[in-house]
């Protein structure tokens, strides 16, 4: 199980730590997921058993892209935020 967070903090160990995540950042996040494929709702991802090599590595695929796109679509604001998971 993980999650992905977009904030100005190095690293998320904590549920205050999960509070200074950018929402607008996540919920797109989580859009162009969708567009690609891959399923999460507003919270952790589960991995099971049902799942192969090739569903993780879309998964992977999926996630990669789909932080670059919103880093690169929040890279012009004040408020912009690394992606920590």
């Amino acid at each position: 199980m993980f999650d992905a967070f977009f904030t100005d903090r190095p690293k998320v160990e904590n549920y205050r730590d999960q509070l200074t995540a950018n929402d607008a950042m996540n919920k797109r996040f989580n859009e162009l997921l969708r567009e690609r494929g891959i399923l999460k709702g507003s919270s952790k991802f589960y991995i099971s058993l049902a799942h192969d090599e090739e569903d993780i590595k879309q998964t992977v695929d999926a996630i990669k892209e789909s932080a670059l796109i919103v880093a690169g679509e929040m890279g012009g604001k004040s408020d912009r935020r690394s992606a920590t998971a």
